[in-house]
């Protein structure tokens, strides 16, 4: 649509310079007449946030119909947000902090979209080097190291394999490697892909199934470590473990303003928003645009 946009201002030009609709002077026309239906629709919302919102669809998405799709999917998101009450107030242009009433992990849902676990670095302090050593429920999860993907974040290099304790023959993820000191509130430090198995029955017990043991790490500066393990869905920007439209609202509104904040009852914010941020990212590509609004619209429950 940004394109078609700057073809337009063309066309008018071309207008201005002749009073004849020549061959040329008609597409031009047609670019002029379409320009005028999209502002008309970015008019149409007089809300100043959905006004943004359809500003930026307008100039991004692929056409007119388009937009106006993602429109009503935002409008749906919107709608899906108060009622089941999961923010303060629909965010504005000046107001993106939102802030959940109720547990981090859904007890109840499971999203059906692809799940990742990420591992963060409380003490960014500390200066590590060592093993990480994570088992998991074979029951609740799944992780193929051949299939699965590991990824080590920028900056670090770490590597993983699956090992098994011979005495007790339990297999683990081994990650080894150095953590630096960062400056950051928290330090995320490395992600996996993992399959979840239908005895998994909520996003609480996806992240029960996971055993973090940082015993292997040892300090370089005198700095104790402090690691979590998360997990996450893709697209499940909220977290509640259902991909919706509410979800597709939010990342609308991040990728409008470039930014949102997300916090939960007694949770730490630092890492709610940094996985609201991985969650966001849905196809992965280290970019969050259109097409992760619409990866959200193919994968949303009906």
């Amino acid at each position: 649509m940004k394109k078609f946009i700057q073809k337009t201002v063309a066309g008018v030009s071309a207008l201005a310079m002749t009073a004849a609709l020549s061959a040329t002077a008609v597409p031009a026309f047609a670019d002029e007449y379409e320009a005028v239906q999209a502002q008309n629709f970015v008019d149409s919302f007089v809300d100043e946030n959905e006004n943004a919102i359809a500003q930026y669809c307008v100039e991004n998405c692929e056409s007119l119909d388009e937009a106006a799709e993602l429109m009503e999917l935002y409008e749906e998101g919107c709608a899906l947000r108060v009622a089941e009450q999961t923010n303060d107030a629909i965010s504005t242009a000046s107001s993106n902090n939102h802030h959940i009433n109720g547990a981090y992990y859904s007890g109840t849902n499971v999203a059906s979209t692809p799940h990742r676990v990420v591992l963060f670095e409380m003490n960014t302090a500390a200066a590590m080097k060592g093993s990480i050593q994570i088992t998991w429920n074979h029951g609740l999860v799944s992780y193929d190291p051949t299939k699965n993907k590991f990824i080590s974040e920028e900056g670090y290099n770490l590597k993983a394999s699956v090992d098994t304790d011979e005495d007790i023959g339990e297999e683990y993820i081994n990650i080894n490697g150095r953590v630096k000191k960062t400056t950051g509130a928290v330090s995320r430090i490395c992600r996996f892909e993992i399959g979840t198995l239908s005895k998994a029955t909520s996003e609480a017990a996806i992240l029960s199934a996971f055993v973090l043991d940082a015993r292997g790490m040892f300090s370089t500066n005198g700095e104790d470590s402090n690691f979590e393990l998360h997990t996450y869905a893709l697209g499940d920007f909220d977290h509640n473990g259902v991909v919706d439209a509410a979800d597709a609202s939010y990342i609308l509104e991040m990728i409008t303003y470039h930014k949102i904040s997300f916090s939960y009852d007694s949770y730490n914010p630092f890492i709610s928003s940094s996985i609201c941020v991985l969650a966001a990212d849905a196809t992965e590509d280290g970019i969050l645009d259109l097409a992760d609004v619409r990866y959200v619209n193919n994968h949303k429950v009906s």
